[in-house]
């Protein structure tokens, strides 16, 4: 058996696996311990929908942008994709990537506004 076969037909489905039981354990957890006082969930959901907010306005921000050179290698590489079906699947990741960032970019500047001001705050104290 070669190595790049082993990787790809077991280690690969290992790790997948893993990563599967880690996020369970990630999620599961920590609801299986709030359970006994559900007032400690309310801290966590507006963190959770503060995000999704934040990023749907990403998503919407990103509506009209256009399929950046850089897909035309990846549109090529998938022979049962038409160039339209390619161009449309490199416009929605175009899409989905403009979100994140804009996400990204918002914590950035709210952490560092944050850290700014706790320094300020201390050092006039």
């Amino acid at each position: 058996m070669e190595l790049e076969t082993f990787f790809s037909d077991y280690a690969l489905t290992g790790a997948y696996i893993l990563f599967g039981i880690c996020v369970l354990g990630v999620i599961v957890f920590p609801l299986v311990q709030s359970i006994s006082d559900p007032a400690k969930l309310i801290k966590p959901l507006i963190g959770i929908v503060l995000l999704g907010g934040l990023y749907l306005i990403g998503f919407a921000i990103n509506g009209d942008a256009g399929v950046s050179e850089a897909f035309y290698p990846l549109v090529e590489s998938f022979p049962d994709l038409t160039q339209a079906e390619g161009e449309v699947a490199a416009a929605k990741v175009t899409r989905h990537v403009g979100a994140a960032f804009f996400v990204t970019t918002i914590l950035t500047v709210v952490a560092t506004v944050g850290i700014l001001v706790t320094e300020l705050a201390k050092f006039f104290r």
